[in-house]
């Protein structure tokens, strides 16, 4: 009590009270599509831009942690042409940490 931590039985509730899913939208500006995680499910996050992302986002896959969603947004760049034909910035995970992650959450 007053240590300031929560039990993991709080932690892994709050884990799964919403609906993260990797989406794709095109941002209307640059007419390139953009691959983004979000943890309110894309229909609800879309309700919010203020980016000029509009339009409907398509849902491309969902994932239970943030390691796992940093992981499936990188290949979902990559699947679309990664970051030089997509609108995305930057990369969501280093090629070498990719390696690593494709050991743990790769197909099975």
């Amino acid at each position: 009590m007053g240590t300031g931590t929560r039990s993991l039985d709080v932690v892994l509730a709050e884990q799964y009270t919403y609906d993260p899913e990797i989406g794709r939208v095109r941002k209307d500006i640059t007419g390139k599509p953009y691959v983004g995680r979000t943890t309110q499910g894309t229909d609800k996050r879309m309700q919010s831009r203020t980016d000029g992302r509009t339009g409907k986002a398509t849902k491309v896959d969902t994932y239970k942690t943030k390691q796992e969603g940093r992981y499936k947004e990188q290949k979902a760049i990559d699947q679309n042409g990664g970051k030089q034909k997509l609108d995305n910035k930057r990369n969501e995970v280093a090629p070498d940490k990719m390696k690593d992650l494709d050991k743990k959450y790769g197909p099975r």
